[in-house]
């Protein structure tokens, strides 16, 4: 793996909360449904201070805040702690990824303000006022445009990320435009990867009844995860080759709990929640299970709030745990984001198109 010294990115969930129902989003399940084995937590200042000590803070060179089941703007203490770091470091690139839903449009200038220099907010906007609301479900696109317009107009750097689907593929051109008009820096178009099973996806109500379909776009780029790899996964991780993007990147993920990763896609797995079918479910469960094994392994705890994190990363089962997971016992998560499997998309190919405007 690599040591504390050669760390250059931090990854960090500092809130697992959200108001958003978003029905790919692991945190609920197909939408208006919770999910639960979620336990909703924000990561504390002291917590934050103790991972970003005078010494790691003057050596990394990128913090993401993004996570897997929250939204960071949710931590009441981001203001803090973006301020906490740039007295130590002014030069770190904030990247913050956010539906932009919550707050106000005062905190949003103030947030503007303080961050350095270099910086960039993600702002995940799905549609126009009319069908952003069928993904994003429970975020209110009006609000979310004011918040963005006031963080751009103070100074914010911003990035329009529109995934796009079969219902909304048809706006694409005019949210582009949109975004132009508003000064976002640049627009990010992207295409789902979640789509395990088939081409489209349940959106439930809170009974468990269907709502709707979401489908993936007439001109897809990135295919789904079929039922024949997914019955295969087993004979696929035996021949697969792992590049871990962690390993290469030098970054470090801790969830809202101070649990320390390698990656925020291993991260997921014990959480993840699917009964859609049983062959999805046990390609869920058997991805959960993989994960927990190695976890077991492991001597001491894994949690920021116990030990420091130059001694979890630096020890000897982190160093060879982890390489095991990419190198002779992979889970279907580490093959699935960084194995050279054909036919199963990759984390790049989700990305179809980045223009930049300014």
């Amino acid at each position: 793996m690599y040591d504390f010294a050669d760390i250059r990115e931090v990854h960090l969930e500092i809130s697992s909360y959200c108001q958003a129902k978003c029905p790919m989003c692991p945190r609920t399940y197909h939408g208006n449904m919770p999910n639960p084995k979620l336990v909703e937590d924000n990561m504390s200042l002291d917590t934050y201070k103790k991972i970003f000590t005078t010494e790691l803070t003057n050596q990394i060179n990128t913090i993401q805040m993004c996570g897997n089941y929250g939204d960071p703007i949710f931590n009441n203490d981001l203001l803090n702690m973006i301020e906490y770091t740039v007295d130590i470091n002014p030069n770190v690139k904030f990247d913050i990824h956010t539906n932009g839903g919550a707050r106000n449009t005062v905190w949003w200038e103030k947030l503007a303000k303080i961050l350095p220099n270099n910086h960039l907010l993600f702002f995940g906007i799905d549609g126009l006022s009319d069908t952003h609301k069928l993904y994003r479900i429970d975020t209110d696109f009006n609000k979310i445009i004011n918040n963005a317009t006031a963080f751009i107009n103070a100074g914010g750097n911003a990035q329009w990320v529109f995934i796009t689907f079969k219902h909304n593929e048809h706006q694409l051109d005019q949210a582009k435009q949109l975004s132009k008009e508003l000064n976002f820096q640049s627009f990010q178009e992207k295409q789902s990867s979640r789509f395990i099973g088939g081409p489209w996806f349940d959106v439930l109500d809170n009974h468990g009844n269907i709502l709707y379909k979401l489908e993936q776009p007439s001109y897809k780029k990135i295919d789904f995860v079929s039922k024949d790899k997914m019955s295969n996964f087993k004979k696929i991780l035996s021949n697969s080759q792992i590049s871990c993007i962690a390993k290469k990147d030098s970054s470090v993920y801790i969830d809202s709990k101070g649990i320390v990763w390698p990656c925020c896609y291993v991260a997921s797995s014990p959480y993840l929640y699917s009964t859609t079918d049983e062959l999805i479910y046990e390609y869920h469960a058997e991805n959960v299970q993989s994960v927990n094994n190695l976890l077991s392994r492991f001597k001491k705890s894994l949690n920021i709030r116990d030990h420091e994190l130059k001694d979890i990363i630096n020890s000897n089962d982190w160093q060879t745990i982890w390489n095991e997971s990419f190198d002779s016992n992979p889970t279907i998560t580490c093959a699935k984001t960084c194995g050279e499997i054909t036919g199963v998309t990759k984390l790049a190919e989700q990305f179809m198109k980045l223009e930049k405007f300014l």
